[in-house]
């Protein structure tokens, strides 16, 4: 008895420091394994989606990011940063490369995290390739295949239809294949891989594929691109957001707010930035962010987070790798299919927080602009067009919840238009520039959402060819922030009148947790419950949350 008594007594903390070594130890490819894709969903091998999250080095041909593709940069990324995915970008062929590309893989199977190989290009170089990831396969193939790997085979088509890149994919895909049979490949989509929709109907017909997904969260127009992702996980088309920045996508940011005489803006949106982590993350999608380098734009940073944009990067990750909340994600029960964004048929659509509505369906419709197909026209490509005085246009839309919405239109005109606008409460007119060529993100409207809303646009002067309409949810203010904001107060002042239908439920609040309300101006109006009906906002620990007094 007393043999047995002793052993016992050192079996527990024998078997307790292996429990505390096995923790401390923990690794994202430890977690998470050998991944691959099943009914459209990248999923790890507890069969949930792994919502990888981590940085890209820079193109590994430049200077600027050839001083990162080493040992100390990937154990500081790993060991700092907490990343669980680093990316390689491998600009070319050559052996300086496919060296480049070996030891990065070495060095993330050494941190258990996982790494992107990708061959970033903009063409179709299938024998460039072909060559590479033969080489590069064979490697990983002798290192017997370890989950860590995942190949991206196409950065950023440009020009490129779906066709092509399929045509290419197939070519490349067979030669990973013969040695790694069930990593899982990346293939990149049309417009500089933001078109995630193209591939539906004509998926790869092979397994362990996922489709990439790039965005600018600053870039004009961007925003939209939520409700093509939102499509696509409708269409089963598994997502991997293989590259995204805070920036435009140009990455550049100067204080005059202009590019070089060009049009597009170049501050960091911050409120763009969150709306586009918040989606994110609640979709469960993986992502890595760009990029690890020494050049001197916003959409850059070093191992040290030397930019602001760096270190709320690098937050965002060292924060939500850990388990942790982050001022930016509000944890929501999504169910996008069907509905935050159903079919547009029927003269109409589902809408829910972002979405977008193709202008030629249409519930009713009178006076000029006949659907007319053009290549150029995003979503179906086609459009209602072209409309002229007089013309009025109406269409059913049918509101997940009570939403107030801004609405941004896309369309050309050759003399300019003035429209007017209701969401059948409220009505606003809006005055539209002379464009040439399609443009998106034209802010025309507030409007509220109600469960069954008539949505009507009449040109009153002009004319002009509509592509769609979008809609993105008011960002409302959060006096609690640092610096507090007014949200769409800030630009929108009359944003206000336009309130929801009161749903207000009962607001289920911890007991122990400070709170605060305050009007929508951002004035504070004490620790009780305002008495007088009205749209407000609770304070409530560290999170802001809308409220109505009904």
């Amino acid at each position: 008895m007393e043999k047995i008594y002793i052993i016992n007594m050192y079996r527990k903390p024998v078997l307790l420091c292996a429990i505390l070594v096995s923790a401390l130890f923990a690794t994202p490819v430890g977690d998470h394994g050998a991944l691959k894709v099943v009914d459209g969903v990248l999923l790890d091998k507890n069969n949930q989606p792994p919502q990888l999250r981590g940085m890209s080095l820079f193109w590994n041909t430049f200077e600027d990011g050839k001083a990162f593709y080493n040992q100390s940069s990937i154990n500081t990324l790993a060991d700092n940063w907490k990343v669980s995915i680093v990316r390689a970008a491998i600009g070319d062929g050559s052996n300086e490369s496919i060296t480049n590309a070996k030891n990065i893989i070495d060095y993330a199977i050494a941190k258990g995290i996982y790494v992107l190989i990708d061959w970033h290009t903009h063409t179709t170089n299938v024998s460039g390739a072909k060559n590479f990831f033969t080489t590069v396969s064979n490697y990983v193939k002798g290192k017997s295949n370890p989950p860590n790997v995942i190949y991206e085979i196409f950065n950023e088509p440009i020009n490129q239809p779906w066709s092509e890149i399929k045509s290419y994919a197939e070519q490349v895909i067979p030669v990973i294949r013969g040695n790694s049979p069930n990593n899982i490949i990346v293939v990149g989509t049309p417009n500089y891989s933001a078109a995630i929709n193209t591939p539906k109907g004509n998926l790869l017909n092979y397994s362990n594929i996922v489709y990439a997904f790039h965005f600018y969260a600053s870039q004009p127009g961007h925003a939209s691109y939520r409700s093509d992702v939102h499509q696509a996980i409708c269409s089963k088309i598994p997502i991997m957001i293989t590259e995204w920045g805070l920036s435009p996508a140009s990455g550049k940011c100067n204080s005059d707010g202009w590019i070089d005489g060009s049009i597009e803006p170049n501050n960091i949106d911050m409120s763009m930035v969150a709306a586009w982590v918040n989606f994110i993350e609640n979709r469960k999608l993986s992502w890595v962010n760009w990029a690890i380098s020494n050049k001197n734009e916003c959409s850059s940073t070093n191992l040290n987070a030397n930019s602001a944009s760096g270190k709320y990067v690098r937050d965002l990750i060292q924060k939500l790798n850990q388990g942790q909340s982050h001022k930016d994600v509000t944890p929501m029960n999504i169910d996008p299919c069907p509905s935050e964004q159903g079919p547009q048929s029927g003269g109409g659509a589902t809408v829910g927080i972002d979405t977008r509505l193709e202008a030629e369906n249409y519930k009713t419709h009178s006076g000029a602009g006949t659907k007319q197909d053009d290549a150029n026209a995003l979503g179906d490509k086609a459009y209602l067009g072209t409309l002229s005085t007089g013309s009025k246009t109406s269409y059913g839309l049918t509101a997940v919840k009570d939403s107030i919405v801004i609405i941004s239109i896309r369309y050309k005109s050759t003399v300019g238009a003035t429209i007017r606008v209701s969401d059948g409460v409220h009505t606003y007119t809006a005055s539209l520039p002379m464009q040439n060529a399609w443009k998106g993100s034209v802010y025309i409207a507030p409007a509220q959402l109600g469960s069954s809303t008539t949505f009507t646009v009449e040109v009153l002067s002009g004319s002009l060819d509509v592509d769609y309409y979008a809609w993105r949810a008011v960002r409302y203010p959060d006096p609690g922030a640092n610096p507090p904001n007014n949200g769409d107060l800030d630009t929108w002042p009359d944003i206000a009148k336009y309130g929801p239908t009161p749903i207000v439920r009962d607001i289920q609040i911890q007991k122990d947790m400070p709170k605060f309300y305050y009007n929508l101006k951002g004035v504070p109006l004490g620790s009780s419950l305002p008495k007088e009906r009205g749209i407000y906002i609770l304070k409530h620990g560290n999170t802001s949350k809308m409220i109505v007094v009904k």
